[in-house]
């Protein structure tokens, strides 16, 4: 039974490490399979279609924000830590950031794509109870998720820092003025 864990982590990720570089769409069950040295139909044997490899690749991330989800900011200058928190979640899977940007683009009716789609209301809400709307909650997401799309290497922790400090500049107002207060007082 091992053996068999062994073998679906191995496919996931390298599943995961082609849909990152070539894109979901673009890697056939064929190519992961070449990449892997093994026959296609051995894929088969540990799941039913290339979608149930990518939700098995993407849900560790999927499940940690539902978590990070269930323990909202309880304060303006709590949106600080979870912005932080959220970011270092992204940060621990870069390839499935880049994925799950991709996917929600490329197949909007995948299951995948609706789960992400949820979560980022779910976020955009609970931001929204700290005064913000829907374009300044998608603006505060849209920074902490840009460097992880955008540029080969991870933010260091002064630049993970800086983008939480950019998405409270753009995001949730009770925050600007609760991170403005706490620099006063420095």
């Amino acid at each position: 039974m091992a053996m068999a864990g062994a073998a679906r982590q191995r496919i996931i990720d390298a599943a995961i490490g082609l849909f990152a570089e070539h894109g979901y769409a673009a890697t056939s069950m064929r190519d992961l399979a070449t990449h892997l040295h093994i026959k296609a139909g051995s894929l088969y044997t540990h799941f039913a279609s290339k979608e149930e490899i990518l939700t098995a690749g993407v849900a560790p991330v999927l499940d940690w924000i539902d978590d990070l989800l269930t323990r909202p900011p309880t304060s303006p200058l709590a949106v600080r830590d979870w912005l932080s928190a959220y970011l270092e979640a992204l940060c621990r899977h870069p390839d499935v950031v880049r994925i799950l940007a991709a996917e929600l683009a490329v197949s909007p009716h995948s299951r995948v794509g609706q789960r992400l789609r949820d979560q980022d209301a779910r976020v955009r809400r609970m931001l929204g109870g700290f005064a913000v709307d829907d374009v300044h909650a998608a603006a505060s997401l849209g920074i902490l998720w840009w460097p992880l799309l955008c540029r080969p290497q991870l933010p260091t922790t002064a630049e993970a820092a800086a983008l939480v400090e950019s998405a409270l500049t753009v995001g949730p107002i009770p925050a600007r003025a609760a991170v403005a207060a706490s620099r006063a007082r420095r």
